[in-house]
């Protein structure tokens, strides 16, 4: 039997990714709150529009889009490096990998199923205690 996982909010913890965001709306004078929202939107608008957009072009796309949303000149977009960094350090929820090694061991098959990149993904497997079969 092969589960299947959703990596960004289920497997890993995203709050890095919110702490750089925070940091990029400090340097523009932006309320984190506000610029939380801007993206959350922006990223869903982007991700689930008419086009696929490979992950490090809807990063930009939607920092793009914050400092215009936000009028924040080009602050979200010069900041797209500290938020692939920040994408870079998520680690597993504490419960994650005892979990899926508990998954694993009963014999099931594991994957993971997201719209990263793939040196970002092979990154998340590894940070997974490499308990992942296979990701798309």
């Amino acid at each position: 039997m092969l589960v299947t996982f959703d990596c960004y909010g289920t497997l890993l913890d995203p709050a890095p990714v919110g702490a750089a965001l925070a940091t990029i709306a400090g340097r523009a004078s932006v309320a984190p709150h506000a610029a939380a929202a801007a993206y959350s939107i922006w990223e869903s608008r982007l991700m689930f529009g008419d086009g696929f957009l490979p992950f490090e072009d809807l990063l930009e796309e939607v920092l793009r889009r914050c400092d215009m949303d936000l009028r924040a000149g080009d602050c979200f977009s010069s900041g797209a490096a500290d938020l692939r960094r920040a994408y870079e350090q998520l680690a597993p929820y504490p419960d994650v990998v005892p979990t899926l090694d508990r998954l694993h061991a009963s014999g099931m098959r594991l994957g993971v199923v997201s719209n990263t990149s793939r040196p970002l993904l092979d990154a998340h497997r590894r940070a997974l205690a490499g308990l992942i079969d296979l990701s798309a």
